[in-house]
């Protein structure tokens, strides 16, 4: 007898979900909260798992996820049970690696042979893994360990990848612990094993068959690695460049340095250079399919180091109206008559901060700078400074790397940057905050993004949202969104 587990913060349709599996030969255990039922699987051990998305407390796919990265559990199938029927939902749950989507509420006949395929094919799975010389969980153990364990014993054969990022089917083959060739979606080569390298979960099966691959030469496994880990650390501040993926870009400089080409690769450099100049965005260049993702954000990220990218923000408004609600009149009016003049120079104001200044290059604001802050983050807290009377010095050096966003943009979104904080509560930026280990340490693919990576630190150094806003290189309000996010997921605590 099959046992299932059912989750449904509605009691009719969970009991009666009990009743009807259990009229149709199964043993099933009903859950109304996820949490409760996150605490009795690992002993059930189920046969298959179907669930509510849309629940209080956990919702499905938090559920799902946790589920995913216990190894007492992450190989048990799931099926989403729920009312929400939009094809985005489907598509969200099958790209998180679940077995199957019905709408609620589900016939029951229908729902018993759904059950009894996605059980057919995970018994399948289990006979193909069976085969393998050693597997594991990308979760549990890094692909360099992986790369390490087959040069060492020199091996030949197939490492099999399954439930990665869109489960997409990917393969690196060795010929006697060497890499050789390598397969992720449309990229084959190095590019796919870049790709690979930036994968944190996903199934790993090593099967040991012949490869007839005479025509490939093998590759260095170490020295393509030391290259990948270098394209993965790098790309992680593309964030910080390129705050908007749906910006479009322009070269300021051509030709290129040839220090900047040969570090992202001359070729891939040219691929990049193409997208840019066939107005592709930030967003479409890094996910272009003809090189990793992690090369193509390091060749954007190393441009904009040199100074050599400008960027067309999205959603620019070209109309102009004469107030902007959140920013200081006596600095727009300026900020206007420089951008209007093409000036060179220096706004600057006086700051109990200490230092604050805009620099333009021919009226286009290039840097900025407020006390200890620089950039946009600086540019708008000097556009909430009111009863300043600001000051432009011409044709003195500016620094001419930086920000090369549309005066009309920066204007909309440092307006509505101000305006938000303005209608916060004052006591709001002197809450504390302290990290919830358990919590983050279940979701490893969380602190692997960029943005929290950053703001973690700083909660465990300073705790206090002041603080944490002035030590963060992202603009206040970005910094609070990422704050607020990981609060609602309890990735973070407040202590008072």
């Amino acid at each position: 007898m099959k046992t299932i587990v059912v989750v449904d913060d509605e009691p009719i349709m969970g009991n009666l979900l009990e009743f009807q599996l259990t009229e149709a030969g199964f043993k099933p255990h009903y859950f109304q909260k996820a949490k409760d039922a996150l605490e009795q699987i690992p002993g059930l051990q189920p046969d298959i798992i179907i669930s509510d998305i849309m629940m209080p407390e956990m919702d499905g796919y938090e559920f799902h996820r946790r589920l995913r990265q216990n190894p007492e559990t992450g190989h048990i199938p799931f099926i989403f049970l729920t009312a929400r029927t939009g094809k985005e939902d489907e598509l969200a749950g099958l790209e998180l690696g679940v077995e199957d989507y019905i709408g609620k509420p589900p016939v029951i006949e229908i729902l018993v042979k759904r059950i009894e395929k996605v059980l057919e094919r995970s018994r399948q799975r289990k006979r193909s893994r069976s085969e393998a010389v050693f597997s594991g969980n990308l979760s549990q153990i890094s692909l360099h360990r992986f790369v390490y364990i087959i040069e060492v014993s020199r091996k030949t054969g197939e490492l099999s990848f399954s439930g990665i990022q869109n489960d997409t089917h990917a393969s690196i083959w060795f010929q006697e612990g060497y890499f050789i060739k390598a397969r992720h979606g449309k990229l084959t080569g190095k590019e796919a094993l870049y790709e690979l390298m930036a994968e944190r979960d996903g199934f790993l099966e090593f099967y040991e068959r012949p490869v007839d691959e005479s025509s490939q030469k093998k590759m260095d496994n170490n020295a393509i690695l030391l290259k990948g880990e270098y394209f993965l650390e790098k790309s992680k501040e593309l964030y910080v460049c390129f705050p908007y993926r749906q910006a479009r870009l322009s070269l300021a400089v051509d030709p290129i340095s040839p220090k900047v080409v040969q570090r992202g690769g001359k070729r891939s450099f040219q691929t990049v250079k193409a997208m840019i100049e066939g107005g592709k965005t930030v967003r479409e260049i890094v996910n272009n399919g003809l090189i990793s993702s992690s090369r193509a954000a390091t060749i954007l990220v190393l441009l904009h180091h040199e100074g050599l990218l400008k960027a067309e923000a999205p959603g620019t408004r070209t109309g102009r109206s004469k107030h902007v609600e959140g920013i200081a009149p006596e600095i727009l009016e300026v900020l206007r008559m420089a951008e209007k003049e093409a000036l060179t120079g220096k706004l600057s104001l006086s700051a109990d901060e200490g230092t604050s200044e805009i620099h333009f290059k021919n009226g286009v604001i290039v840097h900025a700078i407020h006390g200890s802050t620089r950039q946009r983050k600086a540019l708008y807290r000097i556009f909430r400074k009111n009863g300043c009377t600001p000051q432009i010095v011409t044709d003195t050096d500016v620094n001419k790397n930086g920000m090369h966003w549309p005066l009309a943009f920066l204007l909309e979104e440092g307006g509505r940057e101000a305006t938000t904080l303005q209608r916060l509560k004052p006591n709001i930026f002197q809450r504390k905050l302290r990290l919830n280990g358990p919590a983050l340490r279940a979701a490893p693919e969380v602190t692997q993004k960029p943005a929290v990576r950053h703001i973690l630190p700083l909660v465990h150094e300073f705790g206090t949202i002041d603080r944490i806003l002035d030590a963060s290189l992202m603009t206040d309000l970005q910094t609070l969104k990422y704050i607020s996010a990981m609060v609602r997921r309890e990735y973070l605590l407040y202590t008072d």
